[in-house]
């Protein structure tokens, strides 16, 4: 609810710049017809601008003609081509011709790079297409860290502004697991959590926040709107949950707030840990003073009176754990309770669309 528009994956081509483009993965057109609610945009990606760019538009044209067709509701068609910024002028030239293909009441937007604003290509790539996506997320290195916020958004979005042209800005929604080997860092967005070498990049809240609560107030009029890219499902662990993109589109960090819960069973109690909040709940710590035997679960273990929860260990909201059992010292329920609590936070914005 609120958002003004999905937008699917409709193709993606290879990378190979040498070559003609060929669809590497993509919906068929029954799923581009029928899988997507009414008023859809559909997005195109391509890796790499390949040489000469005339290949791209040769190759995009019929696949695009195809999906109008399944789709004629089809109200945006959105270019996601990873192109260099002294070639601007030639993706700048795709981006013309396609607009030629299409019709009328069918917008063409591209998404773009900061690094590409204050290059004279991009005001031509700018000019030849409906409005732009500025992407305000990507991994990288900051202060030692990989993190995955733009750190300059919000002046990237005042340089956007310049352009005079209509464009809205991507914010994260989601995270990647990524692999680190020296200066370099490796997408391992599909591999376990678990995987040796890999670590979990997440948007930061508070960051996010403080960004949409800034254009909230006072932002350029050329600023239509927030793409945020991705939304949740149910089988994706790194994008945020529906709670915590809810708060954050109003403008409040998301918090995890711990609730436990004991059962009886048969005297020794079970240990149960909810997650009541709208962002992610670090697993806390759980005191239980009057215990007489105890042990952990779900990766707590029992250690001087305390439950004690592995490091990292996250609760989704909504989601709960049993985290181990307590048999009291005398009668009735134990007394068990958190002992100290952290929690992970993650991020806001206002209402405009979604990706």
């Amino acid at each position: 609810p609120g958002f003004g528009r999905l937008h699917v994956l409709a193709a993606e081509l290879e990378r190979d710049p040498q070559a003609d483009p060929e669809v590497e993965r993509g919906l068929t057109l029954t799923e581009i017809a029928h899988g997507a609610p009414p008023g859809s945009g559909l997005v195109f990606r391509c890796g790499q601008l390949p040489n000469p760019a005339e290949r791209l538009t040769a190759r995009l044209v019929p696949i695009i003609a195809r999906a109008l067709a399944a789709r004629p509701d089809t109200p945006e068609v959105q270019l996601d081509v990873d192109a260099p910024t002294r070639r601007l002028r030639e993706y700048a030239a795709v981006v013309r011709a396609l607009r030629a293909t299409l019709p009328p009441e069918v917008a063409l937007t591209v998404t773009a790079a900061p690094a590409w604003l204050d290059d004279p290509g991009m005001a031509e790539l700018a000019a030849a297409a409906d409005g732009f996506v500025l992407q305000l997320h990507w991994l990288h290195r900051e202060r030692g860290e990989i993190v995955l916020l733009d750190p300059d958004a919000a002046a990237h979005v005042e340089a956007a502004a310049r352009l005079g042209r209509p464009f809205r800005a991507a914010l994260p929604a989601h995270g990647y697991r990524v692999a680190v080997d020296g200066d370099a860092i490796h997408v391992a967005a599909e591999t376990s959590a678990a995987d040796p070498g890999t670590i979990e990049v997440r948007p930061d809240a508070a960051a996010v926040a403080a960004l949409v609560r800034g254009w909230s107030v006072r932002h350029p009029a050329e600023l239509q709107g927030i793409v945020w890219f991705r939304l949740p499902t149910d089988q994706d662990e790194l994008a945020w949950a529906w709670p915590t993109l809810e708060a954050v589109r109003r403008g409040v960090v998301p918090r995890g707030v711990a609730r436990v819960a004991l059962a009886d069973d048969g005297g020794a109690w079970t240990v149960t840990v909810h997650n009541d909040g709208d962002g992610d709940l670090v697993l806390p710590p759980l005191a239980a003073p009057d215990a007489a035997l105890a042990d952990g679960a779900g990766g707590y273990r029992w250690a001087d009176g305390r439950l004690v929860p592995a490091e990292g260990g996250t609760l989704r909201p909504g989601q709960a754990r049993i985290v181990g059992w307590v048999r009291p010292a005398g009668p009735g329920a134990p007394s068990v309770s958190v002992s100290a609590v952290s929690e992970r936070t993650t991020a806001p914005a206002p209402r405009p669309t979604s990706r």
